[in-house]
């Protein structure tokens, strides 16, 4: 992540576009693995980042970024369409039906926070911390919804 940011930051400022960052976190993960094991834990993080890499263009990036978090990097995005972009990422991760040893997982939802460079900061870690106070925002919100830095 941190090789593709500093090549993208650059290309972003020559081209005076904007590099948009969403957080996303599974929302009561825990639970997941506290009550169907952690192989259902596992299984659930690859189909949410299957969903979300499946969502992505391919210029973008996605990657794990702790236990259940992930960073979408999204290069030369408006700050409409990042907005879009995070509420339909959190729609198709709401619409999965995960099946686990012929077990049918309870829904899964995740909560996002999405900043965009350089209007949330002018250097990579401003614009991921400022995402990432707005996914403690969504999460102190309710859950299961994606708002803007």
């Amino acid at each position: 992540m941190d090789e593709w940011v500093r090549g993208e930051l650059s290309r972003t400022d020559r081209a005076e576009t904007s590099l948009g960052v969403i957080m996303v976190d599974i929302d009561r993960f825990k639970e997941v693995n506290d009550t169907f094991g952690h192989d259902a834990g596992d299984h659930v993080l690859r189909a949410v980042a299957a969903t979300l890499r499946s969502s992505l263009r391919p210029e973008d990036i996605a990657c794990r970024y702790g236990g259940e978090e992930f960073v979408l990097l999204l290069s030369g995005i408006s700050a409409e369409t990042l907005t879009t972009r995070a509420e339909v990422l959190r729609a198709r991760v709401s619409d999965l039906r995960i099946e686990h040893d012929g077990v049918l997982l309870p829904q899964v939802n995740v909560s996002a926070g999405f900043a965009l460079y350089p209007q949330h900061g002018t250097h990579f870690n401003a614009v991921l911390g400022a995402a990432d106070e707005a996914l403690y925002r969504a999460k102190q919100s309710g859950r299961n919804r994606a708002l803007s830095a």
